[in-house]
């Protein structure tokens, strides 16, 4: 019964949080209409990346799937040196896994211009 509960909970916060959200800026384009304002301050323009979406996906998996990789390795060789592994493993990993996401954000950004620049 506890398991229901807490799922309930859980389901019915998302639930509430999403509703509110949607609720609440439907009320404040509305007052926005009904004040004679233009509703375009809530209408972001969308920038165009030069260089598709897949590849920026794959570019950043794949340095990922890197990163992992060599968090393993250096947890192993910080291990090997002494340091005790619960502790070693999991900060090496996620150390390499968010080095490798800032890269792959750098790597995708100077392609972007890259691209820009050669249109």
């Amino acid at each position: 019964m506890e398991e229901f509960l807490v799922a309930l909970t859980i389901f019915g916060t998302i639930f509430g949080v999403i509703y509110l959200f949607y609720s609440t800026r439907h009320k404040e384009r509305m007052a926005l209409i009904e004040k004679g304002e233009s509703a375009d301050l809530f209408v972001t323009s969308k920038r165009k990346s030069a260089i598709p979406l897949y590849a920026i996906i794959l570019i950043n998996l794949g340095l990922l799937g890197v990163g992992i990789g060599l968090g393993i390795l250096l947890g192993e060789g910080i291990h090997m040196a002494g340091m005790n592994q619960e502790i070693s493993m999991p900060s090496s990993i996620f150390l390499c896994i968010g080095l490798s996401l800032l890269t792959g954000f750098y790597v995708t950004r100077k392609m972007d211009q890259k691209y820009r620049e050669l249109e």
